[in-house]
């Protein structure tokens, strides 16, 4: 292989335009079901006419382009004659058997995001949010989940790699569920379940002193059904509180969690109103949720769960913690995240703000003393997952 001509500082900066490129040429693929039509085909492989007429595009010569370049780098495989056949990067992006990766890029490489991404620079400028600049709304679990009450501007839609119009409330519904499924594997990823030998959530916190487990905010509850599938779990009977919308899809697909009926119930449930009197748990888990809260608003939410627990309960808040300052060795997890770049991400689309493990371990320990708790433990897993700050009711 030949020595490169450029320092390390030049291939980085060249690396932010070509991913750019790659970042939309893949997302359309995406978009566009490309992956899921070429692994559902009977035949070897698909000429690129028959994909261009299949996803609509009204010649072949641009999807050929984007198609070429991505089996360069191994997306796909190019065959003779312009005919592509799937591989295993296509199977890893196919949306029609359960949360892939495809729904991870359907969701943070949206058009949804793109927009706010092109509102960046007024968004450092004032400070304010890159979504809402973009799109009028808070956040995008506003644009999600608030269809009835928060119409979107039609003047503001428009065609992108969905087959119905962005912005439109058939999208946000779309939209949702990628999210949801993107979410899941994003979980997959932070806790790298099937990976032996390393710490992860599951080995380095005693999950099994729970009798009673809920997992506030824990969408369809995928992070919770693997903790419960545990082999020192089994007897845990697990909860999750979300929002009604998110409950009800949560209901619908429960069957794909592999777990028994009932193993997981769901509540209906804003973290600013008081709990049911007569429910009761060991343990609260909050993961990568309260990032997006103020910190009055954790406090609260922290404080209502006092009524919750059990004596001797805990509230496990966990959370990505991103790089100390002059820390340039660790950009990059084993499971191939950024938490810099998610750090960004989410201080522009949902106001939420990750911090260092110093910063974050600072801010509980006062939040938890302002809500009735106090910090008992720290607890790290591999570089690239999360860490787990556990608040004890004092």
């Amino acid at each position: 292989m030949a020595e490169p001509a450029i320092g390390q500082e030049e291939n980085f900066i060249l690396s932010t335009f070509h991913g750019v490129w790659l970042n939309r040429c893949l997302s359309l693929v995406v978009g566009f079901k490309i992956p899921d039509l070429l692994c559902n085909t009977d035949k070897p492989s698909v000429s690129i006419e028959d994909i261009a007429a299949k996803t609509g595009c009204s010649s072949s010569e641009k999807i050929y382009l984007i198609m070429r370049l991505l089996a360069q780098w191994g997306i796909g495989k190019e065959l003779e004659n312009r005919h592509f056949a799937k591989n295993r990067a296509m199977e890893l992006l196919r949306m029609d058997q359960g949360p892939s990766f495809g729904h991870f890029l359907s969701s943070y490489s949206s058009e949804e995001y793109l927009m706010g991404l092109l509102s960046l620079p007024e968004a450092v400028r004032s400070n304010q949010s890159a979504f809402f600049l973009a799109h009028g709304m808070k956040d995008f679990y506003e644009y999600m989940n608030q269809i009835d009450d928060s119409p979107y501007d039609k003047s503001k839609q428009f065609r992108g790699s969905s087959t119905v119009m962005i912005g439109s409330d058939e999208r946000r519904r779309e939209f949702a569920d990628y999210f949801n499924k993107g979410q899941a594997m994003r979980v997959k990823l932070l806790l790298l379940p099937e990976v032996k030998g390393i710490p992860t959530v599951y080995n380095v916190y005693p999950w099994s002193t729970c009798k009673r487990l809920l997992d506030a905010g824990g969408s369809t509850g995928s992070f919770l059904a693997s903790i419960l599938k545990q082999p020192d779990c089994q007897d845990i009977q697990g909860f999750v509180a979300d929002l009604p919308a998110v409950v009800d899809t949560a209901l619908q697909e429960y069957h794909q969690l592999g777990l028994p009926e009932n193993r997981i119930k769901f509540l209906k449930h804003n973290f600013f109103e008081p709990y049911p009197k007569d429910f009761h748990v060991d343990a609260i888990v909050f993961k990568n949720t309260l990032v997006i809260f103020s910190v009055q608003e954790k406090i609260q939410i922290i404080r209502n769960c006092r009524s919750v627990l059990h004596e001797g309960g805990k509230v496990l808040v966990l959370t990505l913690c991103v790089n100390d300052a002059g820390v340039l060795h660790k950009n990059v997890g084993i499971n191939g995240i950024q938490h810099g770049v998610h750090a960004v991400l989410t201080s522009n689309f949902l106001n939420g703000v990750y911090k260092t493990r110093s910063e974050s371990e600072k801010d509980f320990r006062e939040i938890g003393n302002q809500a009735g708790f106090k910090l008992s433990n720290i607890y790290e897993t591999f570089l690239g997952g999360i860490t787990i700050f556990e608040l004890s009711a004092i």
